[in-house]
């Protein structure tokens, strides 16, 4: 009945990390050679849940995170509305 939603949630995942790992690479092609960009960070949001944890290199990285924790959050919540009506 909501096999279209877990192919989404699987096309999904596919092209987040299909678009992680080329960025990965082309991140890196682009660094060889150089020294680091000092402005350069990184960041990440782990999910459990309804609970975010956040981390990062620096505090506006952890910023971002919750900022996109927020977002999956409010679209989470949308989506249980959507689909809990019978």
């Amino acid at each position: 009945m909501y096999g279209y939603l877990f192919a989404l949630g699987v096309a999904m995942i596919i092209i987040g990390f299909s678009v992680l790992m080329i960025y990965a690479f082309l991140n890196t092609a682009k660094s060889q050679g150089a020294e680091r960009n000092a402005t350069s960070g990184f960041g990440g949001l782990i999910m459990i849940g309804p609970v975010p944890i956040a981390f990062g290199s620096s505090p506006g990285m952890v910023v971002v995170a919750e900022a996109m924790a927020i977002v999956l959050i409010i679209i989470a919540i949308i989506f249980f509305f959507l689909f809990s009506r019978r």
